[in-house]
């Protein structure tokens, strides 16, 4: 009975010990913010920022012609969700590395998509961009404006 009282002492001691030691701090989302147009967010976990990817929210800026940054201030930009609001794009170029997520579903004057030739998840024929990886096009096709 005592070497059991004294076993789950030894156990209680270590995980109170083990429960003060100090963690690494949890991921923050970073608010949104806005440059050259895309407004943007991410997680900031205190890495190297190399290591957070950030998400373009939409495109307010007013350029007709856009390529979609592969980075902003030293952080990789991974997804891109929406352009709605880019009311005067009418070219988007499409880097390698970008992932779109029914972005262009909403743009209301594109006419025309370029993707990189180094981009081995997309592709354009027909007007609609092609998701290569998954075969799934209808997901990406778009209505082009004329």
């Amino acid at each position: 009975m005592k070497q059991k009282i004294r076993a789950i002492c030894i156990i209680l001691s270590v995980m109170l010990a083990a429960a003060c030691l100090p963690l690494k701090s949890s991921a923050m989302i970073i608010d949104k913010r806005t440059w050259k147009g895309f407004v943007y967010t991410g997680f900031d976990d205190e890495t190297d920022k190399s290591e957070i990817q950030l998400e373009i929210l939409n495109y307010k800026g007013t350029k007709r012609e856009v390529t979609i940054p592969t980075e902003i201030d030293g952080m990789k930009v991974k997804v891109v969700w929406s352009l709605s609001k880019a009311k005067n794009l009418r070219t988007l170029h499409i880097p390698d590395g970008v992932e779109v997520h029914r972005a262009l579903a909403k743009a209301p004057k594109l006419k025309k998509i370029t993707v990189s030739k180094s981009n081995k998840r997309y592709s354009v024929k027909n007007n609609a961009l092609l998701n290569v990886i998954s075969l799934k096009p209808s997901i990406f096709t778009i209505k082009i404006v004329k």
